[in-house]
This record gives C-alpha cells, sequence and structure tokens, in this order.
C-alpha cells in the first residue's frame, strides 16, 4: 500500500509493529531509544501491534493510562 511498517524487537520475547507510516526516520538494525519518532503515518491510522513470541496480545492491556 506504499506505506512503511516497522517492527521493534523488545527484551525477551516481546516485539511490536507499527504501521501505515509514510515516512520513517529508522532504518533496519538501528537501535532506538525509547520517546524516540519511528516516523509520521500516512493518513490519519496508525497501524500497533504487541507480539509476544509472535502471538498478537491486546495493546490496551499494556497503555498506563493513569
Amino acid at each position: 500500500d506504499g506505506t512503511y511498517w516497522i517492527t521493534l524487537k523488545h527484551n525477551g520475547d516481546w516485539s511490536t509493529v507499527y504501521g501505515r507510516l509514510g515516512e520513517t526516520g529508522v532504518a533496519v538494525g538501528d537501535t532506538v531509544e525509547k520517546g524516540a519518532s519511528l516516523g509520521k503515518p500516512k493518513g490519519d491510522t496508525l497501524h500497533f501491534e504487541v507480539l509476544q513470541n509472535g502471538e498478537q496480545k491486546d495493546p490496551v492491556a499494556y497503555f498506563n493510562v493513569d
């Protein structure tokens, strides 16, 4: 669809996926610091997934909404 998709590998068996980006500021193999920008969505929709061992988890359970 002409957009970028980024998968970040976290400690252990966790990863997050960000999709439908129109531009990106990271490349394969980059180390990404907490709070860094990964890019900008193309349009008004950002795809987000949380995976453990490749299995999708409910991402809402991992937001701190205090």
